[in-house]
């Protein structure tokens, strides 16, 4: 007891530290100038109210007209400041929660010409918003609740925070308690009636609780496994299990609307159930299956159901008899962009399974897709050289397109490998291409349409990243480290070179005689190789973020931090790097390249963006 007791006030600082915390990116941009954005991405999330409706698009926003839901009307696109994970309407203004740039309102009075009305900054992964009267409530990714006011729309302010000790998939509101579904942390009930003093009511210990969905005042369901739970609320300080009835299979989202059950999951499909006085369920009908097409969100209005399905985009079906629901539409979407290689004035871009857009970005500020290429399965890699397109997909596939008529692209040849690859290099005539499990495989690629595997290396592990110099090649081995492969027979590479004094390398790019290492969450090292079979240290670099990609240009490395955006170091005396330019893009950086001074980024639900380096001097965090 005594050791507790010298213990509490520790705690309790610990604590309130904590619950202090201001906004994690405090990072401002600096050194690079936003040139455009190409925002098409996946729908995740879809909001109905009344007769409208509103989905994200990656970093867009779609408004549809559904008064007559067998012909729906797109209303409105327009850009947002990152990609919207919750929304809800409340008169004219539209409040909506983004990743990096939390709580968000649009007014949207002319539906023609929607207005940013104010803002506060949170970071908000995947966070939930509930707006009752004047005040915000919104999940962060730190597992806490805030209380924002926003009686005044234009100045959101904060007036209280709350530590839930879990980050609640789903928060939902039904008079003044707040139920948030806690994943394996049970399900809390939170009584909001005094905004400023809220107060947890009753927490309902589970497996798990996924899906929340009122079916009346009474009763509330959520889903865990396969299981669907009713628990009475009639009592909100003293919720009760009612019943549980199991057997929905692989569901993860449920809604109600008079007085049909509805369920969506991993096959894509829409399940209907009638549901009587008692609770009881009943199958009535279903759409068909869809294996490849998973839903992210669920709601059902006015006898229309709505379906956001990532990157095949908001299906709307109709559900006027729940024992033959038949689809509406599709209104098509993008998927996430994961690569991007430049040509010129074009850019080709890995969308997984939307393929590979071609887009003319000669007008940064206005980009138009020329083409697309078909998915095999989820593209997630391309590079260019000349005339020559070449893919890397899911489905441990690599081919090659002719795309010399951008309107018509023309695959060539094709390469069947063991596992799906993580990244590759194509040089003088040769493909070196990291597999995700498998080590590295070497292919000649001179004639593409009879593409050659000649060699390959098993490090046993991931590799995620490569680059090659002479007849040297690096691999980015992850918890291995760099490893330095001799290739001068590229029908049995043999190692070099080690260097494991790193956490997790994801990337390598060589420059002269230096390797940069991305080294994931311990930043950036330099390693000289002037003699490749015994790296060592000369510099590094600390930076916040998760190091995924990197990228050498004239005397500066960039890197690509995943969901922090880019950072750009000056390497001129690479024993000691400086930060001198970093930019929280709206997405999840995953690819970076460089063409005629412009920096192009592939930036997952975000889309593509164009930057221009701007450094006037050195940046501290």
């Amino acid at each position: 007891m005594k050791k507790l007791s010298i213990l509490l006030p520790f705690l309790s600082f610990v604590f309130w530290m904590f619950m202090a915390l201001p906004y994690v990116n405090a990072q401002e941009n600096e050194g690079m100038t936003l040139l455009g954005r190409w925002t098409d991405g996946p729908v995740t999330t879809v909001y109905v109210d009344g007769q409208m409706a509103y989905y994200n698009m990656g970093s867009k926003l779609a408004i549809l007209d559904i008064k007559k839901p067998s012909d729906p009307i797109l209303l409105k696109e327009f850009e947002t400041v990152g990609t919207v994970r919750d929304m809800q309407r409340v008169g004219d203004l539209l409040y909506t929660i983004m990743d990096e740039n939390g709580l968000v309102i649009y007014n949207l009075k002319d539906i023609n010409n929607p207005q940013m009305a104010g803002s506060l900054p949170l970071y908000c992964y995947d966070g939930e918003l509930v707006v009752r009267g004047s005040f915000a409530f919104v999940s962060d990714g730190f597992q806490r609740m805030f209380i924002i006011d926003v009686s005044n729309p234009a100045k959101p302010a904060e007036m209280n925070k709350f530590l839930l000790g879990f980050k609640p998939d789903q928060m939902i509101l039904n008079h003044e308690i707040i139920y948030l579904a806690g994943g394996f942390s049970g399900l809390m009930g939170i009584d909001v009636a005094n905004p400023k003093i809220p107060k947890v009511v009753h927490n309902y210990v589970c497996d798990y609780v996924g899906d929340l969905t009122l079916l009346d005042d009474q009763m509330l369901a959520f889903l865990s496994s396969d299981t669907l739970h009713l628990l009475d609320i009639n009592n909100p300080e003293d919720c009760k299990l009612y019943k549980s009835i199991g057997g929905f299979g692989e569901i993860t989202h449920v809604a109600v609307d008079k007085g049909t059950l509805f369920a969506s999951g991993v096959h894509g499909n829409l399940q209907t159930y009638a549901l009587d006085a008692q609770y009881n369920v009943t199958p009535l009908g279903t759409t068909p299956a869809q294996v490849e097409d998973p839903v992210y969100e669920l709601t059902v209005a006015d006898n229309v159901a709505f379906q956001a399905k990532g990157g095949e985009g908001l299906t709307l079906i109709d559900v006027t008899n729940p024992s033959n629901p038949a689809v509406i539409t599709t209104f098509a979407a993008k998927g996430n962009s994961e690569g991007i290689a430049i040509r010129d004035q074009i850019a080709f871009v890995a969308q997984m399974k939307s393929g590979v857009q071609i887009l003319d970005v000669s007008n940064p500020q206005a980009i138009k897709p020329i083409s697309t290429i078909p998915a095999y399965d989820e593209v997630s890699k391309v590079a260019i050289d000349g005339n020559l397109l070449y893919v890397a997909d899911g489905d441990a596939d690599f081919h090659i397109y002719d795309v010399s008529n951008l309107m018509q692209p023309k695959e060539l040849g094709s390469l069947d490998l063991p596992d799906g690859t993580a990244d590759f290099l194509v040089k003088d005539g040769m493909a070196y291409i990291a597999q995700q499990s498998r080590g590295v495989y070497i292919a000649e690629v001179k004639n593409p349409q009879n593409v050659k595997l000649i060699g390959n290396y098993d490090t046993r592990t991931k590799v995620a990243g490569i680059d090659q110099v002479d007849h040297y090649l690096y691999l980015a081995n992850g918890d291995a480290g760099m490893i330095v492969l001799d290739i001068n027979k590229p029908g049995n590479p043999k190692m070099a070179g080690l260097y494991t004094d790193t956490r997790n390398v994801r990337d390598v790019v060589i420059n002269d005689h230096y390797a940069y290492l991305a080294d994931y969450t311990n930043g950036m090292h330099v390693i000289d190789i002037a003699n490749p079979t015994d790296p060592v240290e000369a510099g590094s670099l600390f930076i916040l973020g998760k190091s995924e990609r990197i990228l050498h240009f004239n005397h500066f490395v960039i890197v690509a931090l995943d969901y922090r955006g880019l950072a750009v170091m000056d390497v001129q005396n690479p024993a000691s790097p400086k930060l001198v330019g970093y930019y929280n893009t709206p997405g999840s950086v995953r690819d970076v390249q460089i063409n005629d001074g412009k920096i192009y980024v592939a930036d997952h639900d975000g889309g593509i963006a164009v930057f221009r380096i701007d450094v006037t001097g050195g940046m501290t965090y």
